[in-house]
């Protein structure tokens, strides 16, 4: 009986107990509130309008049920509190039901957390600033495998249309002030600057009579050897290189102009003298350059003198054209094991160029007085000066294609000496350039930085040369042959080729085509249509044309449709192309040829009926020899040559019938007839037999239907 009282005493003291711990759990929250707010006001101070979705508010994962919010977003609590998605506002955080006690009912949870709302906690609708913070979630309360989604990047922010990607003027001036441009491009107009100065004192000056001859050029040479000795010792001070480039650059420059217009305008100097002295400066300027390992210095050295010269030799002229030559041939050591290119290009354009202009004016007739041994020696010299230049640099460079162009350039004042030369000397001339080049070319794999790139590139200077020298040297039909014969040899060297057959195979197309053009040039299409007496020297000629020409194509044909079968081409428009071009060329060409020949043999009108008899019937028989090789070949390759071939036959029949019957008399046409019938009835004889022969020997006979296998095999 004593056991009641105590265990409703118990069950009053348990439920005192749940209610202080239910207090303390609304201070908790209330504290929990208040921690988030003032952490979302000083650490989390972005916000995001109620339009934006928040990150509270994404999608739960699968499993999770959510209640529908309808209100504002409540801060979520911190570590240690319940998820504010599964209790609602004002709820206990930690509410907890009470043991049960006998014969009490089972308080509801929901029930509860409705009846006790908590008056201290915040509300959104009454704290505008609440409803639009965004509240960092608490990773204590995301369920298993819940991962927060990633933060949304932030709009592309597009450039001003007024605001320029381009540094400003300044700042580009800036930069090149920093990295030694501005520094670099005036130290070039201090040479140029001074270099006119030097010019002006030893011409103006003496036009004027301001001071004596001596003194003028006695100052250029003192004013020459103090800017070298003092470009020296600039060149020990620290980031002194650019300044003591200029100066050296300036005085070499100085001293050569100095001993130009001593031997030029003063003539104080012999020849010989003046260009030994000017050999001895530039090798002295073009050394320093190399100690120095400056191209630019040596740039300095030979542009400057090859701009200004002229103002002392009193123009273009030959003596100018051999300081140039000294001044290149002085400076070839120079690049030995240096990747100079610059330096090679305005070392060979400064004797080239002089002898070009020489060239041109003497062409239009108002040149300078110059004689055709010293321009040719000077020519010749400037392809040696070339030639032996591009083999020491060659090995360092880093620009050989480049490199080999501007040797292949030195040679235009040989191909340029017509205008001063007689042709035959003019012919060898070019001709002995074309054959140093050759050898040159042939020997390339055996030479130290001669690339294939070079040998194609001097490949088409030996073309060029050799197409000028043989039109400079002949005429009257024999340039015509002599091209055809070097097309020829070229195309069968190019058979045996195998680095450089690509380019030999367009050098031998390219005389070829230069030849089949100067043949229609001199035996026109129009000198078969009528009989006219030909000269027996012009006939020859044109008799060895035709076989050239024949001969060319035939070889060029075989060769392109064979590199267009190694490039493994699906279609057959190259053969069918080449095989249109020699059934063309050969037919022409055997016209001419037969024409020409009945002519030279038989007189003007016998032997042109010959001639023309002679065409039909080589015409029908070329014919049918195509028809007859092609039945030999597999059904696959002999369509084009069967076409080929009907062609040809189809062309013979049309001459026959169009031209011989109007045009042949007498006994020519009878011949032209009954020959070319007799050709007819015998090719189809003889392909009758053929196909007959090809289909017993590729159709098997079957068997009798009832007998046996054995049988079979007998029989």
């Amino acid at each position: 009986m004593n056991q009641t009282p105590v265990n409703q005493t118990t069950a009053h003291l348990l439920t005192r107990i749940s209610g202080e711990f239910a207090d303390m759990s609304r201070q908790m929250h209330r504290m929990s509130d208040d921690f988030a707010e003032l952490r979302a006001v000083l650490v989390e101070p972005t916000t995001q309008t109620a339009s934006q979705p928040s990150p509270t508010m994404q999608s739960p994962p699968p499993g999770r049920q959510v209640p529908p919010t309808t209100g504002p977003m409540v801060p979520t609590p911190p570590m240690g509190m319940v998820d504010a998605t599964s209790t609602p506002p004002g709820a206990p955080a930690t509410w907890m039901p009470a043991p049960p006690i006998p014969g009490q009912a089972m308080p509801n949870p929901a029930a509860h957390n409705q009846a006790a709302p908590n008056p201290a906690a915040p509300n959104p609708r009454h704290n505008p600033a609440m409803a639009t913070r965004v509240m960092p979630p608490n990773p204590t309360h995301l369920p298993a495998g819940y991962s927060p989604p990633p933060p949304a990047a932030p709009p592309p922010w597009p450039p001003s249309p007024q605001r320029s990607t381009r540094p400003a003027l300044s700042d580009r001036i800036a930069t090149a002030f920093r990295k030694g441009t501005v520094a670099s491009v005036l130290a070039a107009a201090g040479v140029g600057v001074t270099l006119i100065g030097i010019v002006l004192l030893l011409v103006l000056a003496a036009q004027a009579g301001i001071l004596r001859p001596e003194v003028r050029v006695a100052g250029g040479a003192v004013f020459a050897i103090a800017l070298v000795v003092a470009s020296t010792w600039w060149h020990r001070r620290p980031a002194g290189h650019t300044g003591a480039v200029a100066l050296a650059a300036t005085g070499v420059a100085a001293g050569y102009l100095d001993v130009l217009a001593a031997t030029r305008f003063y003539e104080w100097l012999s020849v010989p003298a003046a260009l030994s002295a000017a050999a001895v400066i530039a090798g002295a300027g073009l050394a320093l350059s190399r100690m120095w390992n400056s191209q630019a210095l040596g740039v300095l050295v030979v542009v400057p003198v090859a701009v200004l010269a002229p103002a002392l030799t009193q123009g273009v002229d030959i003596v100018l054209v051999a300081f140039m030559l000294v001044l290149a041939a002085a400076s070839g050591w120079v690049q030995l094991g240096r990747d100079w290119t610059w330096l090679y290009l305005v070392r060979m354009a400064a004797p080239t160029l002089p002898l070009v202009l020489i060239a041109v004016l003497a062409g239009v007739g108002v040149g300078p007085d110059t004689t055709m041994w010293t321009y040719a020696l000077a020519a010749g010299l400037t392809v040696v000066i070339g030639l032996g230049s591009a083999l020491v640099a060659l090995p360092s460079s880093s620009q050989p294609a480049l490199l080999a162009a501007i040797t292949a350039a030195t040679s235009a004042p040989v191909l340029l000496s017509g205008a001063l030369v007689d042709d035959l000397s003019a012919a060898s001339l070019i001709a002995t350039g074309a054959a140093a080049l050759l050898l040159l070319v042939v020997s390339g794999p055996r030479i130290p930085g001669v690339t294939t790139t070079v040998r194609e590139i001097w490949a088409m200077t030996v073309a060029l040369q050799t197409l000028v020298a043989v039109a400079t040297a002949f005429n009257g039909g024999i340039d015509v042959a002599a091209i055809l014969g070097f097309g020829t040899v070229v195309a069968m060297t190019a058979r045996h080729s195998t680095s450089m057959a690509r380019i030999m195979r367009g050098i031998a197309t390219t005389f070829v085509t230069i030849g089949g053009i100067g043949t229609l040039s001199t035996a026109p299409p129009a000198d078969l249509a009528v009989a006219r007496v030909i000269d027996p020297a012009i006939a020859a000629t044109t008799l060895v044309q035709c076989v050239l020409l024949v001969g060319a194509v035939w070889i060029l044909a075989g060769m392109w449709i064979k590199a267009s079968r190694t490039r493994q081409r699906s279609d057959r428009s190259a053969e069918q192309l080449w095989g249109l071009t020699l059934a063309v060329v050969a037919l022409y060409a055997v016209t001419e040829f037969t024409v020409t020949a009945g002519v030279l043999v038989a007189g003007a009108e016998e032997g042109f009926f010959a001639g023309h008899l002679m065409a039909t019937i080589t015409w029908m028989i070329a014919g049918g020899a195509t028809l007859a090789h092609a039945s030999r070949l597999p059904s696959a390759a002999r369509t084009p040559l069967l076409a080929g071939g009907l062609a040809v036959v189809a062309a013979a029949l049309a001459k026959l019938f169009l031209f011989d019957l109007a045009t042949l008399d007498g006994m020519f046409r009878v011949l032209a007839f009954i020959v070319t019938g007799l050709l007819l009835l015998a090719m189809g004889a003889w392909f009758a037999r053929s196909l007959s022969d090809d289909a017993d020997t590729s159709i098997p006979h079957p068997g009798p239907a009832t007998s046996s296998p054995g049988q079979n095999r007998s029989t």
